[in-house]
């Protein structure tokens, strides 16, 4: 008897992966290896959960692109990729603002844990000085087998290793390289393990458009300042 069982998938996450233009790139790792050697101390902070993990501009009102004008043609361009993440992935949107951005730099052991961005709608990273076979990848973890593991009651059988797929992986990787940026809905939990070599370089930002509206009669607006 034929197997009439069909597993269809909905409502897949969407996973924008950008490329930089090598040149821009490699003037952009120059300047931020640069602002990372050199940026004042009250724009400095350490991870709460890792040691080995620095940030820059990573406090509320602080904003790589504010503090240092100098990216001023990167942002130009995260901004362009979010725009055109946002209307490839069928939605209308014409105008975003960075209201985050900072600079994450991770020694040997460092990690970050599961967490999502509150308060944004879209995130993303920019590989800056990154080792696709040596530094830890981004990895995202499936929204609904986590909220069985924070939420009770739940019910909960078990996933059988031998055959993965789409509906039963905790987790997922995503193999980035130097010079990529990514972006995804800031609602998706995601983190990565254990750092194996020093000097994982990256710029993490938080995004939201300018006009926020369902179409018709409830919006709102941001300006460049951050305001609302």
């Amino acid at each position: 008897m034929a197997n009439l069982l069909k597993l269809l998938p909905i409502m897949p996450e969407v996973i924008g992966l950008f490329s930089i233009p090598t040149e821009d790139h490699l003037n952009y790792k120059s300047e931020i290896e640069s602002i990372m050697d050199s940026a004042p101390k009250e724009l400095r902070c350490t991870n709460y959960r890792s040691d080995n993990l620095e940030h820059i501009c990573n406090s509320r009102y602080q904003n790589i692109f504010k503090q240092f004008p100098s990216l001023k043609k990167l942002e130009e361009s995260l901004r362009d990729y979010c725009v055109e993440y946002i209307n490839k992935s069928g939605f209308i949107c014409d105008q975003v603002v960075i209201t985050d951005a900072w600079l994450n730099r991770a020694g040997l052991n460092a990690q970050q844990h599961s967490h999502l961005h509150y308060n944004s709608y879209l995130s993303g990273t920019y590989y800056i000085n990154f080792d696709s076979q040596k530094h830890s990848q981004i990895i995202f973890y499936n929204q609904r087998l986590l909220n069985a593991a924070i939420h009770s009651p739940v019910i909960e059988i078990p996933v059988n290793t031998n055959q993965p797929t789409p509906f039963n992986s905790k987790e997922i990787s995503i193999n980035c390289k130097e010079g990529q940026v990514l972006i995804w809905k800031s609602h998706l939990n995601h983190g990565y393990k254990k750092n194996m070599v020093d000097n994982r370089l990256t710029m993490s930002f938080n995004v939201m458009p300018k006009v926020c509206t369902d179409g018709s009669t409830y919006s709102f607006s941001i300006n460049d300042d951050n305001s609302l």
